[in-house]
């Protein structure tokens, strides 16, 4: 699925807990000295678990006590963000707030990625390259400006430059986040039609975590090769670990259905139907029926999945 897991790293890049968060202010200042410090660290402590609305108090009333202090803005910043009754308009709160940071502290390079984060959430790549741009020329070690000119550009299919801004960054990371630029970086290859190259980096990224979406990507790559047969087998190295894996099981009934092996496809189908009876799995397992000319099953999947 194209972008499949730009998609995902984008989603997280305003969480609570993302890599991209605002660098703590207890790891800046484990001992607050004054009111809005104190302040900042609360504030920080109460989004670090989730509590963006309690947190947006408290930088409000630092914002009041201290209204051209950069770092105030830019966690408001965050809270405008983490708020999906108004997500949309929070985009645009939030770029205000960072924009007023820059006003005060124009050298921040933190900002300026946080900026870039922000238009590739909403979409506009070319805005978000340019302030990466910005973050990475303002402060060329400071890793998080390569991986947002990365997604920029993977976005804006220029894959082999995305690929050399990821580079960077693992780099230049820290070793927790390594693992996520690894990834990351499968995923730009992939989207670029690499599907050796993608299939080697996840590789190496499942012997260093052993997550199950490793091994679907894997087989993915394989599958868009041509290579079924690999593909399967990558997916029967899944399935011996995990037996009951519904997912893995529908991805090699997919492969099957491909490569014109009905019999062993509805048999995946009907597999990950008792693990889980989820509408799509119906859906296809009923398209499957249709194929080998059973009208009678394929209208009973059809309902069944419409009741789901």
């Amino acid at each position: 699925m194209l972008y499949r897991n730009m998609i995902v790293v984008i989603s997280m890049l305003w969480a609570a807990g993302s890599a991209f968060a605002f660098e703590s202010v207890s790891a800046q200042q484990s001992r607050p000295k004054g009111v809005v410090d104190r302040l900042l660290y609360e504030a920080d402590q109460l989004m670090s678990r989730g509590d963006f609305d309690n947190a947006r108090v408290l930088l409000l009333r630092a914002q009041k006590i201290e209204p051209n202090n950069a770092a105030v803005y830019k966690n408001l910043a965050r809270t405008s963000t983490n708020n999906i009754e108004r997500l949309s308009e929070g985009f645009v709160e939030a770029e205000r707030f960072l924009k007023k940071s820059i006003s005060l502290n124009p050298r921040d390079a933190h900002a300026y990625s946080q900026l870039a984060e922000l238009n590739v959430t909403k979409g506009d790549f070319q805005e978000a390259l340019k302030y990466a741009d910005i973050s990475i020329k303002t402060a060329p070690q400071f890793n998080e400006g390569y991986f947002c000119r990365a997604l920029a550009l993977s976005n804006l299919k220029r894959y082999a430059e995305a690929v050399k801004s990821i580079d960077k960054y693992i780099e230049y990371c820290a070793p927790k986040d390594k693992i996520k630029a690894i990834e990351t970086k499968a995923s730009i290859l992939e989207n670029a039609g690499l599907h050796k190259d993608a299939l080697a980096v996840y590789k190496s990224a499942y012997a260093i975590s052993k997550q199950d979406t490793y091994l679907y990507r894997q087989a993915s790559c394989l599958e868009k090769d041509g290579k079924f047969s690999e593909a399967v087998q990558v997916l029967n190295e899944q399935l011996r670990i995990n037996p009951h894996d519904d997912q893995a099981m529908v991805q090699r009934a997919r492969i099957y259905n491909k490569a014109g092996q009905l019999e062993k496809a509805l048999a995946d189908y009907n597999s990950a139907i008792k693990e889980l009876p989820a509408s799509i799995y119906f859906k296809e397992r009923g398209a499957i029926y249709k194929k080998m000319g059973r009208s009678d099953l394929f209208e009973k999947d059809m309902k069944a999945a419409a009741n789901l």
